[in-house]
């Protein structure tokens, strides 16, 4: 794997979310220090409360800012690791 895809916020929606509201992009795989693993990300979990991050104007917190990726939970695969917690695999 050479590429790190990330789903980056492209515009604040206005009512509607669109998909172009969004963008993949493709940037270097991260170096992982002692301590770290890395993961093949398999499933996302993007629940409506996403929606406040996206720019409602009533949310209770900041949105995320244009051009950002979108943080969520995740269930993934250890491919590299140097943490013996996480083994390759897990």
């Amino acid at each position: 794997m050479s590429s790190n895809r990330s789903l980056v916020l492209k515009s604040h929606p206005d009512a509607t979310v669109l998909a172009e509201n969004f963008e993949i992009v493709h940037l270097p795989m991260p170096e992982i220090s002692d301590g770290e693993f890395l993961t093949r990300n398999l499933y996302a979990s993007l629940d409506p409360g996403v929606r406040k991050l996206l720019g409602a104007d009533d949310g209770y917190i900041k949105p995320i800012p244009v051009g950002s990726p979108l943080g969520t939970l995740v269930l993934g695969e250890v491919i590299k690791s140097r943490n013996d917690a996480f083994p390759v695999g897990a």
